[in-house]
């Protein structure tokens, strides 16, 4: 061994024995993300169909908007129904809260009670689940601009179904048509005028909701025009965004890319997709190329009751993208 390595060796022995003798220990890093865990149940001996979907999701209660969700095809399987819901660690001095559920033929069958969470969160035990009522007979489906509900009336009273949120309203005097408000959200209300109306959920109002045609059908190009689309998956999210003219465009996964659309019914032609040339590391290049050849196999669309858009390969579902909240 060489004098000079001998030297350097002994500094750094040095060093950890003096780390040592000071009691000096190494800072603790938050970790980046943390992970939720718990299950779904209920009481009742009902059994859930095969296409059963369990919904998870954590929302910031300040700004209502949805921080994370996850959706577990259940494919036969009973409760109880264990979760793992990995996110962006929670900032601190926020409010949180995650909640659970249970989707039927896109319905919300089954819903929990909000439980708070905090950075600090990792088992939130189980989320016993309150069966939710069907649809009054005689609901109608309306397409509110990208949104679309289901009312259903019954005298005085009517409930709302918007996506995953399902509320109780009562009718209010009004100069004209018949306006129902939210029991415990007066921001919340539909304004029923003829054989369409008016939207407001949580103080945000909605174009004129009209009736859809078929309530069985895939809806048309308005139902994707909007609001961009966000596909699950990756650090940075590949987007969707379909304007009016017939151009999408977003982001990739590392490029921007531009392209043409066309509907036809239910069906939809992307093609004529360029990107920029702006070089990545490994995930992202490969983030890129799934979600590029994926578009191109695109032939048709659906967009569920939760407001997910699945873009589809003949029955396959290539792309998942939802708005966010």
């Amino acid at each position: 061994m060489t004098r000079s390595m001998a030297a350097a060796l002994m500094v750094l022995g040095g060093g950890v024995a003096l780390t040592g003798c000071a009691g000096v220990q190494p800072a603790l890093v938050a970790p980046a993300q943390q992970t939720l865990k718990g299950e779904l149940s209920y009481r009742a001996r009902i059994a859930l169909p095969p296409d059963a979907v369990a919904v998870v999701e954590v929302r910031d209660t300040q700004t209502d908007k949805v921080v994370r969700d996850v959706r577990l095809p259940l494919q036969g399987k009973q409760v109880p129904v264990p979760f793992a819901l990995t996110l962006d660690r929670l900032a601190a001095g926020g409010t949180y809260a995650l909640r659970g559920g249970i989707e039927q033929q896109g319905r919300l069958a089954w819903l929990s009670e909000p439980v708070a969470v905090t950075p600090g969160s990792t088992d939130v035990g189980v989320l016993q689940l309150v069966q939710q009522p069907q649809q009054q007979a005689f609901a109608s489906k309306l397409q509110c601009g990208d949104k679309q509900i289901s009312v259903g009336f019954s005298g005085d009273a009517m409930t709302l179904q918007a996506g995953r949120s399902q509320f109780a309203l009562t009718q209010v005097r009004t100069a004209s048509g018949a306006k129902y408000a939210a029991n415990d959200d007066p921001q919340t209300w539909f304004w029923s005028k003829g054989q369409g109306g008016m939207l407001q959920l949580h103080g945000k109002s909605y174009p004129e909701c009209v009736p859809v045609k078929d309530a069985g059908a895939t809806p048309g190009a308005s139902a994707l025009q909007g609001a961009e689309w966000q596909v699950a998956g990756g650090k940075r999210p590949s987007t969707l965004n379909f304007a009016a003219d017939g151009r999408i465009s977003g982001f990739a996964g590392c490029n921007r890319y531009t392209g043409q659309y066309a509907i036809d019914g239910s069906v939809l032609r992307i093609d004529k997709v360029a990107t920029t040339r702006m070089a990545c590391g490994a995930a992202p290049t490969k983030q890129e190329r799934g979600f590029l050849k994926a578009l191109a196999r695109v032939n048709g669309f659906a967009v569920a009751a939760d407001g997910t858009l699945t873009l589809k390969a003949g029955e396959q579902a290539v792309l998942r993208a939802r708005r966010p909240s």
